[in-house]
């Protein structure tokens, strides 16, 4: 079982988490993106609206984004995506993907304020904050922040100032 759980872009580098046979790996990839220019030729690559493109690929994705920067005004002769970690991903992880929840870290966060004047704003933080809440859903632990002391009524929840 192979399946990603996280690629961004670092640079010319991207930082890809997975999980490779129930282990945890976290490692830095060169990748070398392939955009694609519009050509007169026959190519077994066509764009949405049936012209032919050709690949071209570059050795960096900076060198990507510089070629493609210098046809922003030529939109109509580059083609290809420019958010890198989702070409990585489409390279990489080819069909469907055998997902496995257990082995994914999934969190949820949770923010609790007043509302003395009605539901706040995130914008504009009006109200004071009371706590702030986070579950494991892997170990179902909770852990609470709080500005005033609790009472600590549940053995699954730990209770920290």
């Amino acid at each position: 079982m192979h399946f990603y759980t996280n690629v961004i872009r670092f640079g010319n580098n991207l930082l890809v988490r997975e999980i490779n046979n129930g282990q945890r790996i976290k490692k830095r990839v060169r990748y070398s993106p392939t955009l694609f220019s519009l050509v007169q030729k026959s190519t077994p690559y066509k764009t949405l609206d049936g012209k032919y493109v050709t690949p071209i690929t570059h050795d960096t994705m900076k060198d990507a984004s510089d070629w493609a920067k210098n046809y922003e005004d030529q939109t109509d002769i580059i083609f290809g995506n420019t958010q890198y970690p989702y070409s990585y991903i489409s390279d990489v992880h080819k069909g469907n993907i055998d997902w496995d929840l257990k082995n994914l870290l999934i969190v949820t966060l949770d923010i609790e304020v007043e509302c003395e004047n009605g539901f706040p704003s995130s914008r504009s933080a009006s109200e004071p904050m009371l706590s702030i809440t986070i579950k494991n859903h892997q170990n179902k632990k909770i852990i609470v922040w709080g500005l005033h002391p609790f009472e600590n009524g549940r053995d699954d929840v730990e209770y920290r100032l």
